[in-house]
């Protein structure tokens, strides 16, 4: 007997235990199945044997005659809900009988059933879910187990498994159960205390500025909690803390007229206004023009671009661009100083060069040059200019700066300039280049809360 029969053999056996064991109550003679899987007592008891492949004696003729003599609590062996097909001979010393047995039925509510077809249809639904929601389903519909198991690619056992888990704890009874394994080393205390000392600020005379979690899992020691820097990683890590990193950001100051100002701004952006142009406006300054000491290095497999990081430093230049929000389309120029004058000699020129029968909406930051004296006489000089300024440090909210982020990718980042004409001329040409191809860009904020908001 090879090492797999043996082992299948002391399966059985400790399987015959089992019967022996749970089922008290009257004689088992035979049972008409291949396959007593799942197995239930007639009584509703919740207790059942799953794995069980016996073929008994009997009234099925050859094998084992040898009947298992049970208690006599009455209680008499099924086959699970699931498999329809088997039938039970039970029976006493008078004699025996024939037990058919069918799946119970299931009923869903209008709710319930939404709720399964909605994992149906899911696209990011876990298939372990979707092909519990479709057993359910397909049960509700009066569909036999058998012909589940083969719709579904599972055994009529794992079908009759949930069909019975549904029908005592519902929509829940298709979660995965807990899995055995060892208490928690750390319980809800100890964690709660490690993301509290995760978010607590260091104090400002310490001259390490951020948490390692190395000095965090030391800080945990001393407080009575022994854990290795590994195991604190895990553990804050399934909190989402990651305490040694640090994210620069823009804190918003008080400024009471700053919901008033940005829904202002963005009902231009979403609406615009008839026989009129949005103008989003700003200046980039002090852009330098780098020349690498060396040629970058093209990609190859396996590795990406490299460029030099030492440079020359060839003065810097400043750009000075309106764009139309509703076209994105972008007009620029180049700057020497940014101050009121050249502002309001940029005005002139986008004033020369509009239909003079059309309105221009400004949508422009609070800088010294947007605000000047001299600015805001020009503009009541010139009333077909309206004025709409951003709330105070919230520039981010001009939608200009998207366009010199495109700039900054694509042009300065990487790029190799030998003079500040040639930084003015690369600049110019992109512009002219991206007129070709604008677009305005697509708005997909829905007006609802974002669901992250940091």
């Amino acid at each position: 007997m090879g090492l797999s029969q043996r082992a299948h053999h002391r399966h059985l056996r400790q399987h015959d235990a089992a019967l022996m064991e749970w089922m008290p109550g009257k004689r088992v003679d035979a049972v008409a199945s291949e396959d007593l899987l799942g197995a239930e007592v007639l009584d509703g008891s919740d207790r059942g044997l799953r794995g069980c492949r016996r073929s008994f004696g009997g009234a099925l003729g050859g094998g084992d005659d040898e009947h298992h003599r049970v208690g006599s609590d009455g209680k008499r062996l099924v086959p699970r809900p699931a498999n329809p097909t088997c039938v039970v001979w039970t029976g006493s010393d008078e004699g025996s009988q024939l037990m058919p047995y069918t799946a119970a039925p299931i009923a869903l509510d209008e709710k319930t059933r939404t709720e399964l077809e909605r994992r149906v249809r899911a696209g990011t639904c876990a298939q372990r879910e979707v092909r519990r929601a479709k057993i359910i389903l397909m049960a509700a519909d009066g569909v036999p187990s058998r012909q589940i198991s083969k719709a579904v690619g599972m055994h009529e056992s794992n079908v009759a498994l949930w069909r019975r888990r549904f029908l005592v704890q519902g929509l829940a009874g298709l979660n995965d159960a807990p899995r055995p394994g060892p208490p928690p080393t750390y319980g809800h205390d100890e964690r709660v205390k490690m993301a509290a000392l995760a978010c607590m600020r260091r104090d400002p005379d310490d001259p390490v500025a951020t948490w390692t979690y190395a000095a965090l899992a030391e800080e945990c020691h001393r407080q009575g909690i022994p854990v290795s820097r590994s195991q604190l990683w895990r553990i804050l890590d399934d909190l989402d803390l990651k305490p040694h990193k640090v994210r620069g950001w823009l804190n918003r100051r008080e400024d009471p007229e700053f919901w008033e100002r940005v829904q202002d701004v963005c009902g231009l952006y979403l609406n615009a206004p008839q026989n009129a142009i949005v103008l989003s406006i700003d200046e980039k300054t002090a852009i330098q023009a780098k020349e690498r000491i060396a040629s970058t290095t093209p990609a190859q497999p396996g590795r990406p671009a490299r460029y030099e990081f030492e440079y020359r430093r060839h003065g810097t230049a400043s750009l000075l661009a309106a764009m139309e929000v509703h076209s994105g389309q972008v007009l620029g120029t180049d700057i020497a100083r940014n101050d009121s004058p050249t502002f309001t000699a940029f005005l002139e020129e986008i004033d020369r060069n509009i239909d003079p029968l059309l309105a221009i909406h400004l949508v422009m930051d609070n800088g010294s040059s947007h605000t000047a004296k001299a600015t805001k006489a020009w503009l009541a000089d010139h009333p077909r200019f309206v004025a709409h300024y951003t709330p105070k440090h919230a520039s981010w909210v001009n939608m200009v700066e998207l366009f010199f982020s495109i700039i900054t990718r694509k042009v300065l980042r990487h790029g190799n300039f030998s003079s500040r004409d040639d930084l003015v001329s690369k600049l110019m040409r992109f512009i002219i280049a991206y007129n070709e191809t604008a677009n305005p860009f697509a708005w997909t904020y829905s007006g609802q809360p974002l669901k992250v908001a940091v």
